[in-house]
């Protein structure tokens, strides 16, 4: 596995390596007892652009009443707080308190926003990953991580087995197979 030219800073991990040879290793140990090895942003019958609902209308509520939009967030004291809840009890009504320029930045992480991600092939799949991951590694300014390299890397395998499973020339789904999605991608 190599870096994406994209950030040349940005160097594939050992450890990114490491994990995408084990993944590999034992997707075939998985499937002879039935079961499908996956992870998480290497989605590729998935179009979307986003990877979770934070950018979208997530409602967590933590022990103390306030509302987050990731279910990672789910502390107060957290370093992600800030980011992530946007909501708390009105003390004054039955209803909740909203921060519209919280909402606002939170709906405005999807992956058509960020910049890192414009030229990645597999953008459309992995949608920019978890944001809270992003976040705890990068702060606000996405500039991509090792899950990147190992989502390219697990995405481009899909492609390489849907194929070979096609007679190996190309690969493309029938009309019959692609519907509606429930995922709402931008003109």
């Amino acid at each position: 596995m190599s870096s994406v030219g994209r950030d040349s800073a940005l160097q594939a991990s050992a450890e990114g390596e490491d994990f995408i040879a084990a993944f590999r290793a034992a997707q075939p140990r998985a499937g002879n007892h039935g079961h499908v090895l996956t992870f998480s942003a290497a989605r590729l019958d998935t179009l979307a652009n986003h990877f979770c609902a934070i950018t979208q209308d997530n409602f967590c509520l933590s022990p103390d009443g306030n509302v987050s939009a990731c279910y990672e967030a789910f502390s107060e004291d957290g370093d992600a707080a800030a980011i992530f809840f946007y909501g708390e009890p009105d003390p004054n009504t039955p209803g909740y308190r909203f921060d519209a320029d919280r909402l606002r930045h939170l709906r405005h992480q999807a992956i058509q926003h960020r910049p890192y991600c414009q030229g990645c092939f597999a953008k459309w799949h992995c949608a920019g990953d978890c944001y809270h991951k992003a976040y705890a590694a990068h702060g606000e300014e996405f500039m991509g991580s090792p899950r990147c390299d190992i989502t390219r890397e697990l995405i481009k395998d899909q492609i390489l087995d849907r194929i070979a499973e096609s007679g190996g020339l190309l690969w493309h789904e029938p009309l019959a197979a692609a519907g509606p999605s429930d995922r709402y991608i931008p003109p």
